[in-house]
């Protein structure tokens, strides 16, 4: 009996263990609305202290306590960790659409020193407008081929067949701040089968460095000029008619996201001397179309979406062409300068890769002529199919 009082005893007299201080907080007026509109049950409890107040434990000193977070009176870090430099908080976003060129007025949201610039692409020395386009410094190429089967030619003269190649590479480099400056050489082979009553040598070529120069597009106005000089020729007895000289121009004038004009001219060293519009617009309806109606290359593309291929494109597009050679007549040592001219429309689909892209197209050619400077009359060519087919790296 003595040994359990003496027990009970010692626990009444045993100082309770040392505890931090107890925080005790209410939210506040707002946050507890908010949770009645939630939880019709919710009843906020009492408190016997002010917020942000506490209690020592028993037999402690007494100190004034940190604030403790709540929703009305949050902690004060620079309490805690001593103070901190403050960075303040960053201005709102005052810019226009993050994807456009820069508008006046407005904070450009992207880096201004990647410009972007108008790229034309040309197949045999001939340009139409692809709209703006990011520029691609560094290296690339392109590798088409071409077939036209044999069409009839003006009696007595027979049938004729055209095997196209062409080749490029292209070199761009950064041109003071916002332009670029672009060196393409070029080559390019004709393989002609016919006609019988004219006698051409079998193969011709053509040997061209393209020259580029064109300003951004993140103003609403950008040019463009360039300058060709190339030969063309059989190489049987090539002589200064195998060198042409072809130079173009076109200023870009952007009315809108959906809307480009080009005006400009081109001028083709040819038999004839031609004087060639480079002018139209650039209409983007939508994510899907593109009308990009400038000449001497009009084209309409859609726009059909992510296939095995990558991203695709269906188009149409039209195009007036001309070329020149210098050219030997077999067995009588003359020579004369040769130009074949024609307008094709072709149709076909377009794919864009990580490395690669590609397309390949089919369509008619008609209006074709044959023109002689000096040694042979006009000859015209009857309207045949033509297929082709490239690869761009």
């Amino acid at each position: 009996m003595n040994a359990q009082l003496l027990c009970l005893l010692a626990l009444i007299s045993a100082e309770p263990e040392a505890a931090g201080p107890i925080h005790v907080t209410s939210p506040s007026a707002a946050f507890a609305a908010d949770v009645r509109g939630q939880s019709p049950t919710y009843m906020p409890q009492p408190t016997a202290f002010p917020v942000g107040q506490s209690f020592p434990a028993a037999g402690g000193p007494y100190n004034a306590p940190l604030a403790p977070p709540t929703f009305s009176q949050p902690v004060q870090v620079a309490q805690v960790y001593g103070d901190q430099p403050s960075y303040g908080t960053p201005p709102p976003y005052t810019g226009g659409d993050p994807f456009l060129p820069p508008q006046p007025g407005f904070v450009t949201p992207y880096d201004q020193t990647m410009p972007t610039y108008n790229t034309v692409p040309g197949s045999n020395g001939f340009y139409g407008s692809a709209g703006p386009e990011p520029v691609r410094f560094g290296w690339s190429s392109k590798w088409e081929v071409g077939y036209l089967p044999a069409a009839s030619t003006e009696s007595p003269f027979g049938k004729f067949s055209v095997f196209e190649f062409d080749s490029q590479l292209r070199r761009t480099w950064r041109w003071f701040q916002d332009s670029a400056f672009s060196w393409s050489p070029e080559f390019n082979y004709r393989s002609w089968g016919g006609p019988s009553g004219l006698p051409l040598g079998p193969n011709a070529y053509r040997l061209a460095s393209d020259f580029q120069l064109s300003t951004s597009v993140s103003s609403p106005y950008s040019f463009e000029i360039g300058f060709t000089p190339q030969v063309a020729s059989d190489f049987e007895k090539a002589s200064s008619e195998a060198w042409m000289w072809d130079g173009r121009g076109a200023l870009f004038i952007r009315t809108s996201p959906q809307w480009t004009w080009a005006l400009g001219v081109q001028y083709w060293d040819r038999v004839d001397d031609l004087i060639v519009p480079y002018a139209g617009f650039v209409w983007r309806p939508d994510d899907r179309w593109e009308f990009t109606m400038v000449w001497p290359r009009p084209r309409i593309d859609y726009f059909i979406g992510n296939t095995a291929f990558g991203p695709t494109w269906f188009y149409g597009r039209g195009e007036y062409h001309v070329e020149a050679y210098e050219v030997t007549l077999q067995g009588t040592g003359l020579t004369d300068r040769m130009q074949i001219e024609d307008f094709r429309i072709l149709m076909g689909f377009r794919n864009y890769g990580c490395c690669v892209s590609g397309f390949i197209e089919a369509g008619w050619v008609f209006n074709r002529e044959f023109s002689f400077q000096t040694i042979a009359p006009d000859l015209d060519i009857d309207t045949g199919f033509i297929a082709r087919m490239g690869l761009r790296f």
